[in-house]
């Protein structure tokens, strides 16, 4: 068994329950709380595998927002940070030379 000595400290203090934190638990009961709702105005309107798609899709979506982190963003930052005009900056692999997109070329 190899051993690794860990210099980081990885435990969470934020957790709550079961290493989730505050937000996490609140997001996770706004989605299946979001799923039991459309699931009870669905039922014996909609066929039961469609039901159960849309019911999955929900809860996924939320999760998705809820409990990703790129970066230090959640997904919808993300998402929506993908509509913002940023400026880019490139630096060249073959020349390590600092390029900037406004310059003309």
């Amino acid at each position: 068994m190899r051993r690794v000595k860990i210099t980081k400290n990885i435990v969470d203090k934020g957790a709550w329950l079961m290493g989730l934190s505050k937000r996490q638990i609140i997001i996770g009961a706004v989605g299946l709380a979001a799923a039991g709702l459309s699931l009870w105005c669905m039922w014996g309107k909609v066929q039961t595998d469609l039901m159960m798609g849309i019911v999955f899709v929900e809860i996924l979506i939320v999760a998705a927002i809820g409990f990703i982190k790129i970066d230090g963003l959640s997904l919808l930052q993300v998402f929506l940070s993908l509509f913002k005009k940023i400026k880019v900056d490139y630096h060249s692999r073959r020349d390590c030379i600092y390029s900037d997109e406004t310059k003309e070329k």
